[in-house]
């Protein structure tokens, strides 16, 4: 257990719906609606940071490279993907800005650009596909066909994910040119992330559709991708590299189609290992980790020594990492 946590490095992010009632800030969100929230890295410490009013859904943050910013975004209902805002706080869930429409925005590594992407039937915005923006969302321009980018370690790269057919690109940032690598058989592939050397990629694709689906990892290998599966199951949707390229975590759904997040090694046949203290939690959505592990920041009584987790979720109660 001991190797297991020090493998869990910088900061996790998660989106969670529970049931159960759960004592939270007077600042949090009415019951079942989700808000920002961070916990510790082995999952437990969970506090309350931010909640954007009159929205009724938060998802998909995301730590700055520095550890000073959080990006995520909010909707006015469930699903509606096309009316969600792209929004940023600060670390210690104060200073919101709303930078307009978008959606599973991704930082630059260099923190001086936004990748996110736009949804069809946007009011106001076309065409859809990928945007990027400078950080203080200004400059908005479109960039390529596809959803869900993910910068490369060395930002001249975003990976996309396209599904007609289904498969991730590499698109050069500068140039604009395209690279497929990958060449598998899906119906839909949701969502990916490098690794933190940039030479493999790890997606969750769907050969018969959500939620049976693949964690597929593709490494390349001179001038080829070489494709491989490292798990099999019921999950989703876009799986997060930890920064030291050891873990990687996604959820797991239930056959009543509860999600709880797990994480597993990038290498070797172990099982996932889950997220524990979750018994009542019916929702999360994609996790994904930050990339400091001795950050100079720090959050409520938490200090640089810590690595941390943040979080969308709504009632959720502490959670840690179990062997099994």
């Amino acid at each position: 257990m001991g190797s297991i946590m020090k493998a869990v490095v910088a900061v996790l992010t998660l989106a969670i719906v529970e049931i159960t009632p759960y004592k939270l800030s007077a600042q949090a969100r009415p019951y079942g609606a989700p808000a920002i929230f961070t916990i510790d890295k082995d999952g437990t410490n969970t506090k309350f940071l931010v909640s954007v009013p009159q929205m009724q859904w938060h998802g998909t943050p995301s730590w700055s490279h520095d550890g000073k910013w959080i990006v995520f975004d909010a909707s006015p209902g469930w699903r509606i993907f096309n009316r969600s805002h792209v929004y940023i706080c600060n670390a210690a869930g104060k200073k919101l800005r709303d930078l307009g429409r978008g959606n599973s925005a991704s930082w630059s590594p260099d923190g001086k650009m936004m990748a996110y992407h736009i949804y069809p039937n946007t009011p106001k915005i076309s065409p859809p596909g990928i945007w990027v923006m400078h950080s203080d969302g200004t400059q908005k321009r479109w960039l390529c066909d596809g959803d869900r980018p993910r910068w490369s370690p060395d930002g001249k790269k975003l990976v996309v994910m396209r599904n007609d057919p289904a498969a991730l690109y590499l698109v050069n940032f500068k140039t604009l040119e395209e690279e497929r690598v990958l060449f598998e058989s899906y119906q839909w592939v949701t969502g990916a992330d490098f690794s933190p050397d940039g030479k493999s990629l790890v997606f969750i694709g769907y050969r018969d559709g959500f939620p049976q689906g693949e964690l597929g990892i593709v490494v390349r290998k001179k001038k080829e991708w070489v494709f491989r599966i490292r798990h099999e199951g019921r999950i989703g949707f876009v799986p997060s590299w930890s920064p030291d390229g050891k873990r990687i975590v996604f959820y797991t759904v239930s056959d009543k189609f509860s999600r709880q997040l797990h994480t597993i090694s990038s290498n070797g046949k172990e099982p996932p290992l889950r997220l524990t203290s979750h018994d009542n939690v019916i929702y999360n959505t994609d996790a994904s980790w930050s990339l400091i592990v001795n950050g100079s920041f720090s959050l409520g009584h938490m200090n640089n020594r810590k690595t941390y987790c943040v979080l969308a979720l709504s009632n959720c109660q502490s959670a840690r990492l179990a062997s099994t």
